[in-house]
């Protein structure tokens, strides 16, 4: 190490002077009223400070209006400062960065990849993991459409029109039975048979939207009467809404075939149904409304006719209204359509059948009004006489 610099000596007179002035205090000037008191060095402080050359000097600066400031040259204590704050820096701010030991330490080893690659590599991984999820999503919609598919089991046991039914045959035309659910105003054919579940429904013909019958929960409708071919029918649900099971023909035939007065007991109570269906097809179903149908469909009666069965004969007296409501028949050479009139001229003026009229070769039934009871139908149903006056 160097040798530490001596003091230079201190002249006599300048020493002398040095220790007058230690005996005195330090004089303190005062500024003005706005500055602050300010001590005055003396010659022995000053001759102190230049006997330790290494204290670095201390600068005092008056301002006008400032208090003075102490100005410090520790230039040499600020520069290691700024010089180490980025070396310790570097590896604080890059060592976090890799995360090669976490995701990519089996891909860097054996090929060397970078973390660029090992990142696209990580991700066909990740992605290749969840290709299992599509198949299970997609067996879940597969178990509910057999579900949907497949009916509701129909309980018939305790259906009063299938009571007398052996079990083994009501549980076979259960498992049958197609189950449609319907809205409010929804719609479904009737087919051979219909047995309402659930709701309730208006029966209509399949052409016209008249209501001519309704059924409730536990009820049961034959798609046909006594005589054949019988008139297509529909059934909309009602503002509650319906569950229905419906049969089609080959299926009711073999229910029913060991069972004949089962079948016949509900032909009996479908045929009126047939006749309401007739007669809102006809004439009457297209030109008035069927508010009006239903009070004039009761004052009719519905009378079956075998196949080929004399209805009218030649000659005779018209006994009164008649309207063909289900089948076919024979006028003469002619034939008369479903809900149409028979002999309209000699009903309005009580005229004579020119010719026979039988029923067809699957029987008709027949909407009748004797004589009396026509002229009360026209006397209270005007539109009668213009129906009849018009064809």
């Amino acid at each position: 190490m160097p040798p530490m610099p001596q003091a230079p000596p201190v002249p006599e007179a300048r020493a002398q002077a040095i220790t007058a002035a230690a005996s005195e205090e330090a004089e303190v000037d005062l500024d003005d009223d706005d500055r602050t008191p300010q001590p005055t060095a003396s010659p022995a402080s000053a001759a102190l400070a230049m006997e330790r050359p290494t204290m670095p000097p201390v600068a005092v600066t008056e301002a006008d209006d400032e208090e003075p400031v102490a100005s410090l040259a520790p230039l040499s204590l600020g520069e290691p400062v700024i010089e180490e704050g980025p070396t310790s820096l570097e590896p604080v701010s890059l060592e976090p960065v890799s995360l090669e030991p976490v995701s990519l330490d089996p891909v860097s080893v054996e090929g060397g990849a970078t973390p660029a690659e090992g990142v696209e590599i990580a991700v066909e991984e990740s992605a290749e993991e969840p290709v299992e999820e599509p198949a299970v999503a997609v067996e879940e919609p597969v178990e509910e459409a057999g579900e949907r598919t497949s009916a509701p089991a129909v309980d018939l046991a305790g259906v009063e029109a299938f009571t007398d039914l052996p079990d083994d045959v009501r549980d076979r035309l259960a498992a049958r039975a197609a189950v449609v659910s319907l809205q409010e105003g929804e719609s479904v054919p009737l087919g051979a048979l219909g047995y309402i579940v659930a709701g309730s429904v208006d029966v209509t013909a399949e052409a016209v939207d008249a209501p001519i019958h309704a059924l409730a929960a536990g009820e049961v409708l034959l798609g046909y009467g006594t005589m054949q071919p019988a008139n297509e029918l529909r059934v909309f649900a009602t503002e509650e809404g319906a569950t229905v099971a419906l049969w089609e023909a080959d299926a009711v035939t073999e229910a029913l075939a060991s069972c004949s007065w089962v079948e016949d007991e509900l032909r009996e109570k479908a045929d009126p149904v047939q006749a309401r269906a007739g007669l809102t097809v006809g004439p009457l179903g297209q030109r008035v409304d069927s508010s009006l149908l239903a009070p004039f469909f009761d004052q009719l009666e519905v009378k079956p006719y075998a196949a080929g069965e004399l209805i009218v004969d030649a000659g005779a007296r018209v006994p009164g209204l008649v309207l063909l409501a289900v089948g076919s028949v024979t006028v003469g050479d002619d034939s008369l359509a479903v809900g149409g009139f028979l002999f309209p001229e000699q009903v309005l003026g009580a005229g004579k059948c020119p010719v026979a009229v039988h029923a067809g070769p699957g029987g008709a039934t027949i909407l009748l009004a004797d004589r009396m009871k026509t002229q009360e139908l026209m006397a209270t149903a005007p539109f009668l006489i213009e129906l009849l006056a018009g064809m």
